[in-house]
């Protein structure tokens, strides 16, 4: 096996992207010990996704993909309209961005120390419309 995905969706671990301490350091350690466990496993990667609500984002719709697959939709401007996730409300980018940094500071050690890769799945949707790096102009 080359990876694994690590247990951050759902409702596993959600004070992770809560920000819920002292529960959060809790969640992060069993995610070390996860890590750990792949390292004597010899597994050479773990897959993350951080999402700031515990069972993903709303969708806006859905669209027809390639070969005719549906595939889910998220219109940043109709999202906007959407009712705040009844378990975290709100989140704006900043307070995502620091969870995530927290995250990463204290789970990045240890992929070091155990020579296992973390490999990000972005969030999806993105915390905003467009990072002005990626805007277009």
């Amino acid at each position: 096996m080359d990876s694994i995905n690590l247990p951050l969706k759902g409702v596993q671990y959600p004070n992770i992207m809560l920000g819920n301490s002292p529960d959060r350091d809790r969640e992060i350690e069993l995610i070390s010990d996860i890590i750990k466990a792949c390292a004597e496993a010899g597994i050479p990667c773990v897959r993350y996704g951080l999402n700031p609500t515990t069972g993903g984002l709303g969708r806006t719709g859905s669209f027809v993909d390639h070969g005719g697959a549906t595939s889910d939709a998220f219109n940043y401007e109709q999202g906007q309209h959407q009712p705040p996730h009844p378990d975290v409300g709100r989140v704006d980018a900043d307070t995502i961005w620091e969870r995530i940094e927290y995250f990463v500071e204290r789970v990045a050690p240890v992929d070091e120390e155990y020579e296992v890769r973390m490999a990000l799945h972005p969030m999806d949707p993105p915390p905003r419309p467009q990072p002005p790096r990626f805007q277009k102009g």
